[in-house]
Protein backbone atom coordinates (compact mmCIF):
# COMPACT_ATOMS: atom_id res chain seq x y z
CA UNK A 1 0.00 0.00 0.00
CA UNK A 2 1.17 3.54 -0.84
CA UNK A 3 -0.11 6.49 1.18
CA UNK A 4 0.39 10.16 0.33
CA UNK A 5 0.05 13.20 2.58
CA UNK A 6 -0.44 16.05 0.13
CA UNK A 7 0.51 19.54 1.35
CA UNK A 8 -0.45 22.75 -0.36
CA UNK A 9 1.48 24.48 2.44
CA UNK A 10 3.75 23.37 5.27
CA UNK A 11 1.22 24.41 7.91
CA UNK A 12 -1.01 21.48 6.94
CA UNK A 13 1.53 19.14 8.56
CA UNK A 14 0.32 19.55 12.20
CA UNK A 15 -3.02 18.04 11.11
CA UNK A 16 -1.28 15.16 9.33
CA UNK A 17 1.57 14.35 11.72
CA UNK A 18 -0.56 12.50 14.33
CA UNK A 19 -2.03 10.35 11.55
CA UNK A 20 1.45 9.55 10.27
CA UNK A 21 2.47 8.58 13.79
CA UNK A 22 -0.64 6.43 14.18
CA UNK A 23 0.02 4.62 10.89
CA UNK A 24 3.58 3.93 11.96
CA UNK A 25 2.33 2.66 15.32
CA UNK A 26 0.25 0.14 13.36
CA UNK A 27 3.37 -0.78 11.34
CA UNK A 28 1.95 0.58 8.08
CA UNK A 29 4.64 1.18 5.45
CA UNK A 30 4.75 3.09 2.18
CA UNK A 31 4.10 6.57 3.63
CA UNK A 32 4.99 9.57 1.44
CA UNK A 33 4.75 13.32 1.80
CA UNK A 34 4.71 16.00 -0.87
CA UNK A 35 4.58 19.80 -0.93
CA UNK A 36 3.49 22.10 -3.72
CA UNK A 37 6.45 23.30 -5.80
CA UNK A 38 4.82 26.74 -5.95
CA UNK A 39 5.86 27.66 -2.40
CA UNK A 40 9.09 29.56 -1.57
CA UNK A 41 12.41 27.83 -0.94
CA UNK A 42 12.25 28.72 2.77
CA UNK A 43 9.14 26.57 3.09
CA UNK A 44 10.49 23.71 0.96
CA UNK A 45 13.65 23.38 3.02
CA UNK A 46 11.78 23.18 6.32
CA UNK A 47 9.35 20.66 4.83
CA UNK A 48 12.22 18.43 3.74
CA UNK A 49 13.67 18.62 7.22
CA UNK A 50 10.33 17.64 8.76
CA UNK A 51 9.83 14.71 6.38
CA UNK A 52 13.25 13.44 7.41
CA UNK A 53 12.34 13.82 11.10
CA UNK A 54 9.16 11.81 10.56
CA UNK A 55 10.94 9.23 8.36
CA UNK A 56 8.52 9.89 5.52
CA UNK A 57 9.53 9.48 1.86
CA UNK A 58 9.51 12.78 -0.05
CA UNK A 59 7.89 13.20 -3.47
CA UNK A 60 9.27 16.25 -5.24
CA UNK A 61 9.86 17.66 -8.71
CA UNK A 62 11.31 20.66 -10.52
CA UNK A 63 7.98 22.43 -11.02
CA UNK A 64 4.37 22.01 -9.94
CA UNK A 65 2.72 20.41 -13.02
CA UNK A 66 5.54 17.85 -13.09
CA UNK A 67 5.04 17.06 -9.39
CA UNK A 68 1.34 16.44 -9.94
CA UNK A 69 2.02 14.14 -12.91
CA UNK A 70 4.56 12.16 -10.86
CA UNK A 71 2.06 11.69 -8.04
CA UNK A 72 -0.72 10.57 -10.36
CA UNK A 73 1.62 8.09 -12.07
CA UNK A 74 2.60 6.68 -8.65
CA UNK A 75 -1.03 5.56 -8.29
CA UNK A 76 -1.42 6.08 -4.52
CA UNK A 77 -3.92 3.92 -2.65
CA UNK A 78 -4.67 6.61 -0.04
CA UNK A 79 -4.32 10.37 -0.44
CA UNK A 80 -4.75 12.73 2.51
CA UNK A 81 -5.42 16.36 1.55
CA UNK A 82 -5.89 19.61 3.46
CA UNK A 83 -7.80 21.39 0.68
CA UNK A 84 -9.11 20.62 -2.79
CA UNK A 85 -6.51 22.48 -4.88
CA UNK A 86 -4.50 19.61 -6.35
CA UNK A 87 -6.71 16.59 -5.73
CA UNK A 88 -8.29 16.36 -9.18
CA UNK A 89 -4.84 16.32 -10.79
CA UNK A 90 -3.18 13.74 -8.50
CA UNK A 91 -5.92 11.24 -7.70
CA UNK A 92 -5.71 7.99 -9.63
CA UNK A 93 -8.77 5.95 -10.57
CA UNK A 94 -8.37 3.60 -7.61
CA UNK A 95 -7.21 6.18 -5.05
CA UNK A 96 -9.23 6.69 -1.86
CA UNK A 97 -8.98 10.32 -0.73
CA UNK A 98 -9.46 11.71 2.76
CA UNK A 99 -9.95 15.37 3.64
CA UNK A 100 -8.40 16.57 6.91
CA UNK A 101 -9.08 20.29 6.62
CA UNK A 102 -6.23 22.57 7.59
CA UNK A 103 -8.25 25.09 9.62
CA UNK A 104 -11.40 25.51 11.70
CA UNK A 105 -11.66 29.29 11.89
CA UNK A 106 -14.31 31.76 10.79
CA UNK A 107 -14.16 31.54 7.02
CA UNK A 108 -16.52 29.92 4.55
CA UNK A 109 -13.61 28.08 2.91
CA UNK A 110 -14.26 25.20 5.31
CA UNK A 111 -17.33 24.44 3.17
CA UNK A 112 -16.23 25.71 -0.26
CA UNK A 113 -12.92 23.79 -0.20
CA UNK A 114 -14.73 20.49 -0.71
CA UNK A 115 -15.18 18.41 -3.84
CA UNK A 116 -16.87 15.17 -4.82
CA UNK A 117 -13.40 13.70 -5.43
CA UNK A 118 -13.15 13.36 -1.63
CA UNK A 119 -14.21 9.90 -0.53
CA UNK A 120 -14.16 10.66 3.20
CA UNK A 121 -14.19 13.97 5.10
CA UNK A 122 -12.95 13.80 8.70
CA UNK A 123 -14.37 16.59 10.85
CA UNK A 124 -13.68 17.79 14.35
CA UNK A 125 -17.15 18.15 15.85
CA UNK A 126 -20.73 16.85 15.65
CA UNK A 127 -21.92 20.26 14.42
CA UNK A 128 -19.62 20.15 11.40
CA UNK A 129 -20.44 16.50 10.77
CA UNK A 130 -24.15 17.25 10.56
CA UNK A 131 -23.53 20.25 8.27
CA UNK A 132 -21.43 18.25 5.81
CA UNK A 133 -23.80 15.29 5.86
CA UNK A 134 -26.57 17.72 4.91
CA UNK A 135 -24.37 18.93 2.02
CA UNK A 136 -24.11 15.37 0.75
CA UNK A 137 -20.54 14.55 1.80
CA UNK A 138 -19.43 11.29 3.37
CA UNK A 139 -18.19 12.78 6.66
CA UNK A 140 -17.22 11.27 9.98
CA UNK A 141 -16.64 12.94 13.34
CA UNK A 142 -13.12 12.15 14.53
CA UNK A 143 -12.01 15.17 16.55
CA UNK A 144 -9.20 17.53 15.55
CA UNK A 145 -6.12 15.43 14.79
CA UNK A 146 -3.75 18.36 15.35
CA UNK A 147 -4.60 18.40 19.06
CA UNK A 148 -3.28 14.85 19.49
CA UNK A 149 0.22 16.33 19.32
CA UNK A 150 -0.12 18.28 22.54
CA UNK A 151 0.62 15.19 24.62
CA UNK A 152 3.81 14.26 22.74
CA UNK A 153 5.45 17.44 21.42
CA UNK A 154 8.21 19.53 22.97
CA UNK A 155 6.68 22.54 24.70
CA UNK A 156 7.88 26.11 24.79
CA UNK A 157 9.51 25.51 28.18
CA UNK A 158 10.76 28.72 29.72
CA UNK A 159 11.42 29.91 33.24
CA UNK A 160 8.38 31.21 35.05
CA UNK A 161 7.99 34.74 33.61
CA UNK A 162 7.71 37.70 35.96
CA UNK A 163 4.91 39.02 33.74
CA UNK A 164 1.77 37.24 32.53
CA UNK A 165 2.35 35.58 29.17
CA UNK A 166 0.03 36.58 26.33
CA UNK A 167 -0.07 34.66 23.06
CA UNK A 168 -1.15 36.81 20.11
CA UNK A 169 -2.10 34.82 17.00
CA UNK A 170 -3.62 36.90 14.20
CA UNK A 171 -4.65 35.34 10.90
CA UNK A 172 -3.50 36.78 7.57
CA UNK A 173 -6.86 38.14 6.41
CA UNK A 174 -8.99 39.67 7.71
CA UNK A 175 -6.31 40.46 10.26
CA UNK A 176 -6.08 42.57 13.40
CA UNK A 177 -2.28 42.78 13.16
CA UNK A 178 -1.75 46.13 11.43
CA UNK A 179 -4.10 47.95 13.77
CA UNK A 180 -2.56 46.27 16.83
CA UNK A 181 1.10 47.01 16.03
CA UNK A 182 1.20 50.59 17.40
CA UNK A 183 -0.18 49.45 20.78
CA UNK A 184 2.39 46.80 21.71
CA UNK A 185 4.75 49.37 23.23
CA UNK A 186 2.03 50.23 25.76
CA UNK A 187 1.74 46.63 27.01
CA UNK A 188 4.98 46.31 28.96
CA UNK A 189 3.16 44.74 31.92
CA UNK A 190 2.75 41.58 29.81
CA UNK A 191 5.11 39.24 28.04
CA UNK A 192 3.70 39.05 24.50
CA UNK A 193 4.51 36.17 22.16
CA UNK A 194 3.37 36.82 18.59
CA UNK A 195 2.71 33.78 16.42
CA UNK A 196 2.04 35.01 12.90
CA UNK A 197 0.15 33.14 10.24
CA UNK A 198 2.41 31.27 7.81
CA UNK A 199 1.67 33.72 4.96
CA UNK A 200 3.33 36.60 6.81
CA UNK A 201 6.59 34.73 6.11
CA UNK A 202 5.96 33.30 2.65
CA UNK A 203 3.91 35.87 0.72
CA UNK A 204 5.46 39.27 -0.09
CA UNK A 205 2.30 41.33 0.43
CA UNK A 206 2.04 40.04 4.01
CA UNK A 207 5.81 40.10 4.52
CA UNK A 208 5.64 43.89 4.32
CA UNK A 209 3.34 43.90 7.35
CA UNK A 210 5.68 41.51 9.23
CA UNK A 211 8.57 43.88 8.54
CA UNK A 212 6.51 46.76 9.93
CA UNK A 213 5.95 44.69 13.07
CA UNK A 214 9.64 43.79 13.40
CA UNK A 215 10.66 47.44 13.10
CA UNK A 216 8.34 48.39 15.95
CA UNK A 217 9.17 45.58 18.38
CA UNK A 218 12.95 45.32 17.89
CA UNK A 219 13.54 47.56 20.91
CA UNK A 220 10.72 46.13 23.04
CA UNK A 221 12.02 43.50 25.45
CA UNK A 222 8.50 42.34 26.39
CA UNK A 223 7.51 41.35 22.84
CA UNK A 224 8.81 38.21 21.14
CA UNK A 225 8.12 37.18 17.53
CA UNK A 226 7.99 33.40 17.09
CA UNK A 227 10.22 32.34 14.17
CA UNK A 228 9.00 30.74 10.96
CA UNK A 229 10.22 27.35 12.20
CA UNK A 230 7.57 27.47 14.95
CA UNK A 231 4.89 26.59 12.44
CA UNK A 232 2.85 24.63 14.99
CA UNK A 233 1.32 26.99 17.53
CA UNK A 234 0.41 24.22 19.98
CA UNK A 235 3.84 24.30 21.61
CA UNK A 236 3.01 27.75 23.01
CA UNK A 237 -0.32 26.82 24.62
CA UNK A 238 0.97 25.43 27.95
CA UNK A 239 3.15 28.49 28.70
CA UNK A 240 0.53 31.09 27.72
CA UNK A 241 -1.84 32.60 30.29
CA UNK A 242 -4.19 34.18 27.74
CA UNK A 243 -4.79 34.16 24.00
CA UNK A 244 -5.54 37.12 21.75
CA UNK A 245 -6.70 36.19 18.26
CA UNK A 246 -9.12 37.43 15.63
CA UNK A 247 -10.61 35.08 13.02
CA UNK A 248 -8.02 32.33 13.27
CA UNK A 249 -8.50 28.63 14.02
CA UNK A 250 -6.42 29.26 17.14
CA UNK A 251 -9.46 30.96 18.66
CA UNK A 252 -11.08 27.52 18.86
CA UNK A 253 -8.00 25.33 19.34
CA UNK A 254 -7.03 27.24 22.50
CA UNK A 255 -10.29 26.11 24.11
CA UNK A 256 -8.63 22.79 24.97
CA UNK A 257 -6.53 24.45 27.71
CA UNK A 258 -9.47 26.43 29.19
CA UNK A 259 -7.61 29.71 29.58
CA UNK A 260 -8.93 33.23 28.93
CA UNK A 261 -9.38 34.38 25.33
CA UNK A 262 -9.74 37.86 23.87
CA UNK A 263 -11.12 38.08 20.35
CA UNK A 264 -9.99 41.12 18.38
CA UNK A 265 -12.96 41.85 16.12
CA UNK A 266 -11.28 44.85 14.46
CA UNK A 267 -9.26 44.39 11.26
CA UNK A 268 -7.77 46.20 8.28
CA UNK A 269 -9.76 46.06 5.04
CA UNK A 270 -8.14 45.66 1.66
CA UNK A 271 -9.07 48.33 -0.87
CA UNK A 272 -11.25 45.86 -2.80
CA UNK A 273 -13.29 45.07 0.29
CA UNK A 274 -13.68 48.72 1.18
CA UNK A 275 -15.28 49.20 -2.24
CA UNK A 276 -17.25 45.94 -2.17
CA UNK A 277 -17.88 44.96 1.48
CA UNK A 278 -20.32 42.22 0.43
CA UNK A 279 -17.39 40.26 -1.05
CA UNK A 280 -15.79 40.09 2.39
CA UNK A 281 -19.06 38.96 3.94
CA UNK A 282 -19.18 36.08 1.46
CA UNK A 283 -15.83 34.88 2.80
CA UNK A 284 -16.84 34.95 6.47
CA UNK A 285 -18.84 32.47 8.53
CA UNK A 286 -20.87 34.98 10.52
CA UNK A 287 -23.23 32.34 11.85
CA UNK A 288 -20.31 30.54 13.50
CA UNK A 289 -18.90 33.85 14.76
CA UNK A 290 -22.19 34.66 16.49
CA UNK A 291 -21.83 31.43 18.47
CA UNK A 292 -18.67 32.71 20.20
CA UNK A 293 -19.67 33.37 23.80
CA UNK A 294 -16.41 32.18 25.35
CA UNK A 295 -14.18 35.19 24.61
CA UNK A 296 -13.96 38.83 25.61
CA UNK A 297 -14.64 40.92 22.49
CA UNK A 298 -12.31 43.79 21.61
CA UNK A 299 -13.63 46.11 18.89
CA UNK A 300 -10.78 48.65 18.87
CA UNK A 301 -7.03 48.18 19.54
CA UNK A 302 -6.90 50.92 22.18
CA UNK A 303 -9.04 48.66 24.43
CA UNK A 304 -6.84 45.59 23.98
CA UNK A 305 -4.50 46.07 26.94
CA UNK A 306 -7.38 46.66 29.39
CA UNK A 307 -9.27 43.61 28.14
CA UNK A 308 -6.16 41.45 28.49
CA UNK A 309 -5.89 42.65 32.09
CA UNK A 310 -9.57 41.92 32.67
CA UNK A 311 -9.22 38.40 31.30
CA UNK A 312 -6.12 37.65 33.38
CA UNK A 313 -7.60 38.98 36.61
CA UNK A 314 -10.88 37.09 36.15
CA UNK A 315 -9.55 33.75 34.98
CA UNK A 316 -12.66 31.78 35.96
CA UNK A 317 -15.06 34.11 34.17
CA UNK A 318 -16.34 32.38 31.02
CA UNK A 319 -14.68 29.13 32.12
CA UNK A 320 -17.92 27.16 31.83
CA UNK A 321 -18.57 28.73 28.43
CA UNK A 322 -15.09 27.68 27.30
CA UNK A 323 -15.65 24.11 28.48
CA UNK A 324 -18.99 23.92 26.68
CA UNK A 325 -17.51 25.47 23.55
CA UNK A 326 -14.65 22.96 23.62
CA UNK A 327 -17.18 20.12 23.32
CA UNK A 328 -19.21 22.01 20.73
CA UNK A 329 -16.39 23.11 18.42
CA UNK A 330 -13.64 20.54 19.04
CA UNK A 331 -15.61 17.39 19.82
CA UNK A 332 -13.56 14.69 21.57
CA UNK A 333 -10.22 16.04 22.84
CA UNK A 334 -8.64 12.85 24.14
CA UNK A 335 -5.48 12.40 22.05
CA UNK A 336 -7.19 9.72 19.93
CA UNK A 337 -8.51 11.67 16.91
CA UNK A 338 -5.90 10.15 14.61
CA UNK A 339 -6.90 6.66 15.78
CA UNK A 340 -10.50 7.43 14.84
CA UNK A 341 -9.39 8.68 11.41
CA UNK A 342 -7.54 5.44 10.63
CA UNK A 343 -10.40 3.34 12.02
CA UNK A 344 -12.88 5.25 9.83
CA UNK A 345 -10.78 4.43 6.76
CA UNK A 346 -10.76 0.74 7.72
CA UNK A 347 -14.53 0.85 8.23
CA UNK A 348 -14.82 2.31 4.72
CA UNK A 349 -13.43 -0.98 3.41
CA UNK A 350 -9.77 0.00 3.02
CA UNK A 351 -7.39 -2.63 4.48
CA UNK A 352 -4.82 -0.49 6.28
CA UNK A 353 -3.10 -2.16 9.19
CA UNK A 354 -5.17 -3.37 12.13
CA UNK A 355 -8.08 -1.59 13.81
CA UNK A 356 -6.83 0.34 16.86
Amino acid sequence: MKILFEHQHLYYLPQFEPIIQELKRREVEGIYGSLSESVPELEKELFKKEMKRLDVELVGANFEPQRRRIIKDMNFDLIFVGNKTSLGAIKANNSFSIMIYHGIGLKQSYYTDLTNDMDLVCVESPVRDAQLQDMGFNSVETGLTKLDLLETMDYDSQDQPSRPSVLYAPTFFPSSLQKSIPFFKKMATYKIQIKLHHFFWTKPKYGIIRQELEDIIKNLDHVYLCPFEDYNILKHFPSSDLLVSDFSSTLFEFLMVNKPIVQATYFSRRFKYRLFPHLLEKRMDREREMMIDFALKCDTPDKLSDLIGLGLSNHEDLSSQRLNACKQFLGEVDGKASQRVVNAIIESGIPIGHRG
